[in-house]
């Protein structure tokens, strides 16, 4: 079983590939700073609930989407 943290940051990178966003673009529209995604998709930091909620939907998605396995594969 993969890791939670693991599936959220692909699926992070995932869509902002899709839509083609940029870090500065997400960080903005999510209202956290580029260093604090920086330091999520790098898996260094731990998002809490209402930042991980921010994330979803500056990517049109929903936080259960955001957290499932393999959900960034099937938007291509």
């Amino acid at each position: 079983m993969r890791d939670v943290h693991e599936i959220i940051v692909e699926n992070l990178k995932g869509r902002m590939k899709q839509q083609r966003m940029s870090r500065n673009d997400l960080a903005e529209k999510a209202g956290i700073s580029c260093r604090q995604l920086s330091n999520i998709l790098a898996r260094l930091a731990s998002p809490k609930l209402h930042t991980l909620q921010n994330l979803a939907a500056a990517l049109d998605i929903t936080l259960v989407e955001l957290m499932t396995d393999g959900f960034a594969e099937t938007q291509v």
